[in-house]
């Protein structure tokens, strides 16, 4: 319970930094006279995401989100069995060396 509630708090963190860095720079943005685009920013239309990141944005398609989140995944089992493997290889080399 408490690992929920932990991430929960770091979670609310996290979004309360967005949305202060977003509010200064509308601040400054509103003093300079300047147009500038929020600093992290989320935007669903028509099937398609529009990220802001640092003034930049991006555009994204759910068939893209999906064919990136296979490849991720494909990577990750890739990662995951080079990793088992190498801890494979680590305890023969400790049975044999101190177990035997």
């Amino acid at each position: 319970m408490s690992k929920i509630l932990s991430s929960l708090l770091i979670m609310g963190l996290i979004v309360l930094v967005i949305l202060g860095l977003n509010t200064s720079s509308k601040g400054i943005s509103s003093l300079t006279a300047e147009e500038r685009k929020p600093v992290i920013g989320l935007q669903v239309e028509n099937q398609q995401i529009h990220v802001l990141a640092l003034g930049q944005e991006y555009h994204l398609s759910r068939r893209e989100i999906s064919q990136a989140g296979q490849g991720i995944m494909q990577d990750a089992r890739q990662q995951g069995s080079a990793f088992v493997d190498y801890l494979k290889k680590i305890w023969t080399i400790f049975n044999v060396l101190f177990l035997k």
